[in-house]
């Protein structure tokens, strides 16, 4: 609770707690994970998470609950754990790229842009390295100006060819030394649209592709997808979306795919929330 008051502010009501809530647990999750990454292949061989699916209700360490639904803590662990991943060490302040793959990429280039809360880049550092297989690769020391914003969001990308990116993590920071990160609450509202809608069938079930859009001025925090019923309002559970609790810069595309079980498509729809949606 006082993570969540510290670091969003005090709730309104139980809604708004509980978005908060997952906001806090994208980012424990995968500072976990992450903080295993910066040492694996040296003293760190595993990690163990406690309380992943409790059968009660909570907005603490579950990764999913009994009915399925997936929370800020999935995808947060679901970012730091994608084969090929760039990252922001916590203890060093150094950006390296962790590949638990089998595939080297000998000309591969990170960058590290920092965006103010209203979507302009302020601040940005690019270099090239060639990334080993099944091996971590340092990068370089993420020194940041002086002059940042109370609030900002650093970026890192991974891409093997310009226009391909590999790997794409965000981080909301602030230099207030309590972790306030509130002002992002004082920003406008933003827009995202979906486009390009396709459903295929899977062995499994079905699978809708499409393309999410910001089409606002403004950043999109915190992005989670669901699926919904048109009639009952009711969330179509199981459902897996490729991503979750992202971010989108103003203009910014994002492909989205989510697998689901087959059923009566006409009554499904696609519900976008956020942090300032």
């Amino acid at each position: 609770l006082s993570a969540i008051d510290t670091k969003y502010g005090k709730s309104d009501n139980l809604d708004d707690f509980c978005k908060k809530a997952q906001m806090v647990n994208y980012d424990s999750h995968r500072a976990m994970f992450e903080s295993w990454n910066s040492h694996m292949w040296n003293n760190t061989s595993g990690l163990l998470l406690w309380m992943t699916h409790p059968a009660w209700p909570s907005t603490v360490w579950q990764v999913y609950s009994w009915d399925y639904e997936t929370f800020g803590s999935y995808f947060g662990s679901k970012k730091a754990c994608e084969p090929l991943h760039v990252q922001l060490n916590a203890d060093d302040n150094r950006v390296v790229v962790v590949n638990t793959s089998l595939a080297s990429f000998p000309k591969g280039t990170v960058k590290l842009t920092c965006y103010s809360t209203d979507g302009k880049k302020i601040f940005s550092k690019e270099q090239p390295v060639k990334i080993a297989a099944n091996g971590i690769t340092s990068c370089f020391v993420a020194d940041l100006p002086e002059n940042l914003p109370a609030v900002y969001m650093l970026r890192l990308e991974l891409r093997d060819t310009p226009k391909h990116i590999l790997s794409v993590n965000d981080y909301l920071k602030t230099t207030d030394v309590e972790g306030n990160l509130n002002s992002i609450l004082s920003r406008q509202k933003a827009t995202v649209l979906i486009t390009g809608m396709k459903a295929i069938e899977t062995t499994s079930g079905r699978r809708l592709t499409f393309t999410l859009v910001n089409n606002s001025k403004w950043p999109a925090f915190a992005v989670k997808l669901n699926l919904k019923n048109k009639e009952t309002g009711e969330t179509i559970l199981p459902a897996y979306f490729s991503d979750g609790y992202f971010n989108l810069l103003p203009g910014e595309k994002k492909e989205i795919t989510v697998d689901f079980s087959a059923g009566n498509e006409e009554k499904m729809e696609v519900l976008v929330s956020g942090y300032n949606l």
